[in-house]
């Protein structure tokens, strides 16, 4: 594939995403591996939508943005109520809904770019590699950081604030600022998030094995791809149109959550496979079989063969206990513990 058009789209409103944007999301997303390497293979639009035009307007980082992409800044539309059915989530939707419209008629590729994370420097250049090459949908996930990582970020020298971390250090602030939201979607956690997103186990000191369950896709041509209600896309795509992200060293973020926050709901127990076969159910798409067999592996250094191939091969089991489940939900499920 040549070099397609590419656009942008970020949701960002309220002081803490705001906050979150402009001290770790901006700096890092302007690092040399980043956006200047993707504008400087791609046209690159980029939409944001807030409730401070103002302030994201005269960010000197976003005047910087401009130098290498279409930056329009728009008013976010918010429901006078955010009770239920007006959630953060259906906000966002509604917007990143708008945004795909927007490259579907101008053939582009849609990047969705959340306020709330930390990017490793190369990780655009490596989603330009990606489309490249044929790639029609890109997926990646994150691990859960407190937002207290902020205050360990390296700072820009004076007139340029832009920061650049390897995948492996974004790795090692994860593992020195695990989020409490990132204990709940262990393999072996006493009480489970009630949203079986991802789940992930610790290998030692060296990182985590990560499996998703469904997950938002990071980038897909609208035009070409047609889209599930879980963010996966719908129509069988081939393994080098549709590419999961394996490995922090090629491309990874970290998901900031606030250090005091409660966390994400749990239920009291252990995951289980029916709670995840239910949870399929729910959000649909074909293309969850698959990811959920793609290891994604962050980590923070060299790794242990042994260990993370152990490591993979419980998680391999615990997803043919949820397909057991999702072909018959009376079937019994066993709840894996650490193995030796």
């Amino acid at each position: 594939m040549s070099h397609p058009r590419v656009v942008l789209t970020t949701v960002v409103w309220g002081e803490w995403h705001r906050r979150m944007f402009r001290d770790a999301m901006l700096p890092t997303l302007l690092a040399p591996c980043n956006l200047p390497a993707l504008a400087a293979a791609h046209d690159c639009e980029w939409l944001i939508y807030t409730d401070d035009i103002y302030g994201i307007e005269h960010d000197p980082n976003i005047q910087l943005a401009r130098r290498m992409a279409h930056v329009q800044i728009g008013r976010v539309d918010l429901p006078r109520d955010m009770g239920v059915g007006n959630s953060r989530f259906t906000v966002q939707q509604a917007h990143w809904h708008a945004a795909a419209r927007h490259a579907e008629v101008t053939d582009s590729l849609l990047v969705f770019v959340p306020p709330d994370v930390i990017w490793s420097d190369g990780s655009l250049s490596y989603l330009s590699h990606l489309v490249v090459r044929g790639a029609l949908a890109v997926s990646m996930n994150g691990p859960r950081v407190s937002d207290a990582v902020c205050a360990g970020l390296p700072k820009g020298s004076p007139g340029d604030s832009r920061i650049s971390l390897t995948g492996r250090e974004c790795v090692n602030h994860a593992m020195a600022h695990e989020h409490r939201e990132a204990g709940a979607y262990m393999l072996d956690a006493e009480s489970f998030s009630v949203w079986p997103e991802m789940i992930m186990q610790r290998i030692g000191d060296e990182g985590y094995l990560c499996r998703c369950m469904a997950h938002e896709t990071l980038a897909y041509f609208p035009h070409r791809v047609g889209m599930g209600r879980s963010g996966m896309p719908k129509f069988p795509l081939g393994p080098g149109e549709f590419h999961i992200v394996s490995d922090s060293d090629d491309m990874v973020y970290l998901s900031l959550a606030k250090g005091s926050g409660t966390g994400q709901p749990t239920t009291g127990s252990p995951v289980s496979p029916v709670q995840v076969a239910t949870w399929w159910r729910q959000v649909g798409g074909g293309a969850i079989a698959r990811i959920s067999r793609a290891d994604m592996k962050w980590h923070r250094g060299e790794m242990t063969a042994d260990a993370w191939q152990q490591a993979s091969r419980n998680m391999d089991r615990f997803v043919d206990d949820c397909e057991a489940a999702a072909r018959d939900p009376a079937t019994p499920g066993r709840v894996l513990r650490k193995s030796a």
